[in-house]
């Protein structure tokens, strides 16, 4: 904890960008076990890693605000903004619930923009097996690998949708494939 206080007083007092950088840094390095623990313990299991990255770019880019000179102080601090993106993940999940899609309409969507050339058989034994194997993922991922891979939205269309950053979309879709493919690891 004291080294926690020391590289906050010297980021204070340092005139250098680069040494504020270093040590912005290291601060994060230090705090990100804890913070990732407390989110841990607050959020869904598929928003860990947004909430995480979200809340220790907050922590960082805001560092010149920090006002205390003790250790316990800049937890507090440091979990204040994790609390508050915890609380925007949750209140826009709310805002903006998925509406997931029955097999059936996923099909009639699958089957349409395929009619000018309808697919093979084996193609569609593949896709069938495809659509089980994400209907069993976590239900936003299902959505989400549905939206951007067989109905083929671009990242931007998908987060206009759901008011968020093209990023957050690429992310989440980039989580939602590993759980994938690490369900299919397992078959």
């Amino acid at each position: 904890m004291e080294q926690l206080v020391e590289w906050l007083r010297e980021y204070r007092a340092s005139p250098s960008l680069e040494r504020r950088f270093e040590l912005a840094e290291a601060l994060v390095e230090t705090i990100l076990p804890r913070v990732e623990q407390y989110i841990c313990a607050r959020c869904p299991a598929d928003a860990v890693e947004e909430v995480l990255q979200e809340s220790l770019a907050a922590i960082s880019c805001n560092l010149h605000t920090f006002e205390g000179t003790i250790g316990n102080q800049f937890w507090g601090w440091c979990y204040g903004i994790t609390r508050r993106k915890v609380a925007d993940l949750l209140q826009e999940r709310a805002r903006h619930p998925l509406v997931l899609l029955a097999p059936e309409e996923l099909w009639g969507a699958v089957e349409a923009s395929a009619v000018a050339q309808p697919p093979s058989p084996e193609e569609r034994v593949d896709l069938t097996e495809t659509l089980e194997l994400l209907r069993r993922t976590e239900p936003q991922c299902y959505e989400y690998l549905v939206r951007r891979y067989i109905l083929d939205f671009t990242l931007v269309e998908m987060a206009q949708a759901e008011g968020l950053n093209p990023d957050t979309v690429r992310m989440r879709i980039n989580r939602c494939l590993a759980a994938a493919r690490a369900r299919l690891r397992k078959r």
